[in-house]
């Protein structure tokens, strides 16, 4: 049997003191060895420090102001010391049992670079809301089907393509993948790793618009193309805040939708593809294509 690989955690926080007690419990909870939990607390004035202070024995904790959320992050995948790291945010948790599957894998397939899993939405109080829509690794030009806490990479790989562009808000976890994907082997496994939370204060929430701007610039800039479904998403977006986001079936509303999603297209997405529009006609079959529904698109988190 393989040895399983070492497993560092690393979780930016602020302000999120009433989650993070989950979050670690999620982590110390899996009975998984070798482990650590580094946690890079930027300056809470919430509950915060008190949580910290009660799990100091299962967490490594560093409390000082940092420069926003990636650059925690790099800070964590700069000092952390194991064969493997993960992300997982302070308002995100793990399922039982994630890091024993995802130890196993790596450990039986010492080929795989990076992997991912299914997760599912939560509430605020952490009761499953709907599965996260998960795709494949071949697919991520079109959109981003990756749930950022159940991702884990070896080390040495983020060495070699560098780490979170720390100018990025909200697509920096996109925007990795990509370049793993393009030189590594990125294994998706079916076990349902961990649970991304939806709640007031959270940025996929509270700033929608900015998060789908960013992503459709960061994959034209990256890819030449942002995909067509993120910019359909932006565009409905701009539509709705400029005449009206509580009346979306509107006619106006409508209208500004598809002349918006063209003006963008001819942007962010000069020459469409086949495969675009294959899939793009797979999606609309299903019945939830192109027209964002209640919950955030996966590219930002």
């Amino acid at each position: 049997m393989p040895t399983s690989p070492s497993i560092s955690v690393v979780t930016p926080s602020l302000n999120q003191g009433e989650f993070i007690a989950q979050t670690i419990e999620s982590v110390a909870s899996q009975g998984y060895a070798p482990l650590e939990h580094r946690i890079y607390d930027g300056g809470s004035t919430d509950s915060t420090a008190a949580v910290l202070a009660r799990y100091r024995s299962q967490i490594i904790a560093t409390v000082e102001p940092d420069g926003g959320q990636a650059a925690a992050v790099n800070r964590g995948l700069r000092e952390a010391k194991g064969e493997i790291v993960g992300w997982l945010n302070s308002d995100d948790f793990y399922y039982p049992g994630a890091l024993r599957a995802v130890g196993e894998h790596f450990a039986s397939h010492p080929e795989c670079s990076a992997l991912y899993g299914a997760a599912h939405y939560v509430n605020a109080q952490g009761e499953p809301l709907d599965p996260y829509p998960t795709g494949d690794p071949h697919e991520l030009r079109f959109g981003c089907f990756i749930c950022q806490p159940t991702v884990f990479i070896r080390k040495r790989v983020i060495a070699e393509v560098g780490a979170l562009d720390e100018s990025l808000r909200f697509c920096m976890d996109y925007d990795l993948w990509l370049r793993i994907a393009e030189r590594f082997e990125f294994h998706r496994i079916p076990n349902v790793l961990a649970a991304y939370r939806l709640h007031e204060t959270s940025k996929s929430v509270a700033e929608q618009l900015n998060a789908r701007r960013e992503t459709v610039e960061m994959m034209h800039r990256r890819t030449g193309a942002a995909p067509l479904t993120s910019i359909y998403g932006y565009a409905d977006l701009l539509a709705k805040e400029r005449f009206g986001a509580h009346n979306p079936n509107r006619p106006l509303v409508r209208l500004m939708t598809m002349l918006n999603a063209l003006a963008l297209t001819v942007r962010y997405h000069p020459r469409p593809t086949r495969e675009d529009l294959t899939l793009i006609r797979q999606r609309l079959r299903q019945g939830s294509a192109l027209a964002p529904g209640s919950l955030p698109d996966t590219e930002s988190q």
